[in-house]
């Protein structure tokens, strides 16, 4: 059984024939890997945006 080259999700379409970067914006205040640096949804964004700029796709 062949799988298919692209995921459809409600949002987008992810094409599994290329690599893509995955940025994770955690804002949970209890987090082990930024100690809650995202406090406010304007931070969240903020990061998310960075992410984007970088070449986060997902």
């Amino acid at each position: 059984m062949e799988l298919p080259a692209v995921w459809i999700t409600a949002r987008a379409t992810i094409d599994l024939d290329r690599q893509v970067i995955v940025g994770i914006v955690n804002v949970t205040p209890d987090s082990f890997s930024d100690g809650g640096q995202l406090p406010t949804v304007d931070a969240a964004l903020a990061r998310a945006e960075v992410l984007l700029a970088g070449g986060a796709t997902v």
